[in-house]
């Protein structure tokens, strides 16, 4: 018996690259970004005096990722992802600022 004429779906095209995403300064923003995360997340459950070096190092990278995401501002201006990057950034710098404080 043959096999009904069923048409074929055609596969769907793959979805854009996001202009944002592909931008060699996010790279950089994003890089710098994780790398403080790591050490952000590693100053964590050691005593206040160890860990400081981690929250200077964190915050070095955390400015680093706040200069690269302020320059993609003009370029890609209302991007939801930069805007909400920009403030999960900035509320690291505050909290190592503050947890700096404490050591110091």
């Amino acid at each position: 018996m043959p096999e009904p004429d069923v048409p074929r779906e055609e596969p769907p095209e793959p979805p854009q690259q996001d202009p944002l995403l592909s931008d060699p300064i996010w790279k950089e923003a994003d890089a710098a970004y994780r790398s403080g995360l790591e050490l952000y997340r590693g100053s964590f459950g050691i005593s206040l005096r160890a860990s400081a070096p981690a929250i200077k190092a964190a915050l070095k990278e955390f400015r680093r990722a706040q200069d690269h995401l302020d320059r993609l501002v003009g370029t890609h201006r209302d991007h939801h992802l930069l805007e909400r990057r920009q403030q999960e950034v900035a509320k690291l710098v505050l909290d190592c600022m503050k947890r700096q404080r404490v050591y110091d």
